[in-house]
């Protein structure tokens, strides 16, 4: 069984989506915290099968692991100008 699924809509013919566990793979964390994130709005285009399952639009899986990037970049920056304030 292959993780990747294609989906059709009238709005976009050939939007790839992705369940749960491949969300978790590219995202490098658990599929129970994918569900968190889910749950709590920060990982959005999410659809539900005819069974109940969840699909999450690749492209926006891809849009927070990019933001969680610039998020530890920014922290990465901040830490660096911290410690040369300390001289160290």
């Amino acid at each position: 069984m292959t993780a990747i699924i294609r989906t059709v809509d009238t709005a976009a013919a050939d939007t790839e989506v992705l369940t749960c566990e491949s969300a978790a793979k590219l995202l490098n964390v658990s599929r129970t915290h994918v569900n968190t994130l889910i749950e709590t709005g920060q990982l959005k285009g999410v659809r539900r099968t005819t069974d109940g399952h969840r699909r999450i639009l690749k492209s926006e899986v891809l849009r927070y692991k990019a933001a969680g990037k610039t998020r530890q970049d920014m922290g990465l920056d901040a830490m660096v100008e911290a410690s040369e304030r300390l001289g160290l």
